[in-house]
C-alpha cells in the first residue's frame, strides 16, 4: 500500500507523465482569480490588511513544508547528485547574469530616475526563496534538486547582496553572519524538519484519499496566500499607480526574456524538462523580504522601497503565465 500511495503522489506532483487532472487545468485560472479577490477584499474588508503579511508568511511556510514532505531524504540526496549541472547553471544565471541584466535595463530602459532604478535593481538581484519551489512543483519540475538549491540560494543571496549594492548603487551594506544563520534555520532547516514529521504522519496512514486532500489543500492554501498578498499591497497599488506604470515594462521585459535565456541554456547544456522548469522559476521568482528591508532602511522616504514592494504585484501574474508557457515549451522542445 505504501508504494501505491507514493506512486499516486508522484503522478500528482508531476514526477510521472499522467494526464492533467481537472484541478491542474483550472489551477492557473484559480490563481489569477485570487489576485482579483485580494484587490476586492481590500475594498470590502480593509481591516484585514493588518494580518495579511502574517497570513502570507505562514501560508508560504506551510506550502514549503508540504512540498518537502513529498520527498524523502534519499530523493533529495539523489536530487543533489544528479542536479549538479542545473545547480551550477542556476547560480550563474541568478548571481552573475541577472544582476548585470538588471543593471543594464535600469540604466538603459527604465525611466523614473535613480530612486526607481535602485528599487528595480534591489528587487531583481535577490532570488525568492519561497515562490520558486511552489511553482516548480506546479510545473512538474525537479523539486528534489530545488530543495537543495534553497540552501544555496539563501547563502549566496545574503552574501552577495552587499556586493551588488556597492557595485550598482554605491551603497555600503554590512554583511550579517547572524542573519545568514537565522535565514538558513528559518527557511531551510525548520521546514525540512517539520516536513519529516508531516511525511511520517501522511504515509503512515496509507490512504490515497488523504494525499488527494493534501494536494487540493495546497492549491487552496496557495490561493489564500495570493489573495492576502494582493490585499496587503492593494493600498500601495491604488495610491502609487505612477510607480507601477514606471516599472511595469522593465519587469515585463525581465520575465519575458529570462525563460527564453533559460531555454537556450537548457538546450545547449542538454538538461531535462524537469531541470528546465526548476531553472526557470528559480531564475525568475524574486520578491525577497531582504531587499525590501534594505530598501526601507537605506532609502527611506524615497520611491525605492515602493518599487521593491509593488513589483511583486506584476511578478505573480507573470509567474502564472510562465506556468502555462512551460506546458507548451515542454510539448515542443522536450518530447
Amino acid at each position: 500500500m505504501g508504494k501505491f500511495v507514493l506512486a499516486i503522489y508522484s503522478v500528482r506532483s508531476g514526477d510521472g507523465m499522467a494526464q492533467l487532472t481537472l484541478l491542474d487545468k483550472v489551477q492557473p485560472f484559480l490563481l489569477v482569480l485570487s489576485v482579483f479577490l485580494g484587490l476586492l477584499l481590500y475594498s470590502v474588508l480593509p481591516s484585514l490588511v493588518g494580518i495579511s503579511v502574517l497570513v502570507v508568511q505562514v501560508g508560504i511556510f506551510l506550502l514549503i513544508v508540504l512540498i518537502m514532505s513529498g520527498k524523502s531524504l534519499s530523493e533529495i540526496s539523489r536530487g543533489f547528485a544528479r542536479g549538479k549541472k542545473v545547480i551550477l547553471i542556476s547560480i550563474l544565471v541568478n548571481f552573475v547574469f541577472t544582476p548585470l541584466f538588471a543593471w543594464f535595463i535600469a540604466k538603459t530602459l527604465l525611466v523614473g530616475g535613480p530612486e526607481v532604478a535602485a528599487g528595480y535593481i534591489l528587487y531583481l538581484v535577490t532570488p525568492c526563496i519561497g515562490w520558486y519551489l511552489i511553482f516548480t512543483e506546479l510545473a512538474g519540475g525537479d523539486v528534489e534538486t530545488g530543495i537543495v538549491l534553497l540552501g544555496i540560494n539563501i547563502i549566496l543571496q545574503l552574501s552577495l547582496l552587499p556586493v551588488y549594492a556597492y557595485l550598482f548603487l554605491r551603497v555600503l551594506i554590512p554583511f550579517s553572519f547572524t542573519d545568514l544563520i537565522k535565514s538558513i534555520i528559518l527557511y531551510l532547516l525548520i521546514p525540512l524538519g517539520l516536513s519529516r514529521i508531516a511525511r511520517r504522519a501522511i504515509y503512515s496512514t496509507g490512504t490515497p484519499k488523504l494525499l488527494k486532500i493534501i494536494n487540493y489543500s495546497k492549491t487552496f492554501l496557495l490561493m489564500i496566500v495570493i489573495t492576502f498578498m494582493f490585499l496587503s499591497q492593494a493600498e500601495k497599488l491604488y495610491s502609487n499607480m505612477h510607480v507601477l506604470l514606471k516599472v511595469f515594462i522593465p519587469v515585463l521585459i525581465f520575465f519575458s526574456l529570462i525563460p527564453l535565456v533559460d531555454l537556450a541554456v537548457a538546450k545547449a547544456m542538454i538538461i531535462t524538462y524537469k531541470e528546465y522548469a526548476l531553472l526557470t522559476f528559480t531564475t525568475t521568482a524574486r520578491n525577497s523580504e531582504v531587499s525590501l528591508a534594505i530598501a526601507a532602511t537605506v532609502f527611506p522616504g524615497t520611491l525605492t522601497p515602493l518599487v521593491v514592494a509593488i513589483a511583486p504585484a506584476i511578478e505573480l501574474p507573470l509567474l502564472i503565465l510562465i506556468l502555462r508557457e512551460l506546458e507548451l515549451i515542454k510539448k515542443i522542445f522536450f518530447k
